[in-house]
């Protein structure tokens, strides 16, 4: 598929298509986390205010 980009204009377009696929996708995991509870607002709180950072010695 790549060898038949001609043009930048070809590539941006490409990427948008995906862009808008993988973020398709991210919606539909996203909302399946919510609706069977493993994520809630508490639990992005939880996350956003969490020191995820590998401890080096």
């Amino acid at each position: 598929m790549f060898p038949n980009i001609k043009s930048e204009d070809d590539l941006a377009e490409l990427q948008e298509v995906l862009l808008d696929f993988y973020q398709r996708k991210i919606d539909r995991e996203t909302d399946r986390l919510w609706t069977e509870g493993i994520v809630n607002e508490e639990k992005i709180e939880e996350m956003l205010n969490s020191h995820n950072r590998t401890p080096y010695k």
